[in-house]
């Protein structure tokens, strides 16, 4: 990555002020060109005449460094509020994923030797019919046996063995007003 405050100290270092770019043909068998600075001191440099351009792309260049330094400068700035924002969207979506995860966990179906026996509703799977049922455990359970059952809720007369259902699962919460 290119060091925008070295680059900087050098350019400092150099002659001050814009350079422009002269060609003079001193010699029958070279051209020169000079680099010449609007103040001193001044700056002299010599290109051979297989790169006649070269002065003035140095000329060029040294008068664009500071503001290719200063849009360097405001792109990198501009990369680390994405990187932050970058990192900050990967935060939360590995939260987003653990909280996935979690509710896929609490919501999936379970075997019903596994359910609770707290008097809380669970949605069943009845073994015969593969319906779903909303039901609650009776630990009195009906006449005859008093037996422990499972409870239909809403219905107060139905109550199932409690291997009548295959499997469980906690009972959704409502939808919000």
């Amino acid at each position: 990555m290119l060091d925008l405050d070295a680059l900087e100290a050098l350019l400092t270092k150099a002659s001050p002020g814009e350079w422009t770019a002269s060609s003079h043909d001193w010699f029958a068998l070279r051209t020169h060109a000079l680099i010449i600075c609007d103040r001193p001191p001044v700056f002299y440099a010599e290109s051979h005449a297989a790169w006649p351009s070269n002065s003035g792309a140095i000329a060029a260049l040294h008068n664009a460094a500071p503001a290719l330094i200063g849009e360097l400068r405001a792109l990198r700035a501009e990369e680390t509020m994405h990187v932050e924002v970058i990192g900050d969207l990967m935060a939360e979506t590995t939260t987003l994923k653990a909280e996935i995860e979690k509710l896929r966990e609490a919501n999936r179906w379970r075997p019903i030797a596994e359910a609770p026996r707290d008097n809380d509703g669970i949605e069943a799977i009845e073994s015969s019919t593969g319906f779903v049922r909303v039901v609650d455990y009776y630990k009195g359970g009906y006449p005859p046996n008093w037996i422990p059952c499972w409870a239909l809720q809403g219905a107060s007369n139905e109550c199932y063995p409690l291997d009548y259902f295959t499997h469980f699962r906690p009972i959704p919460d409502p939808p919000e007003a």
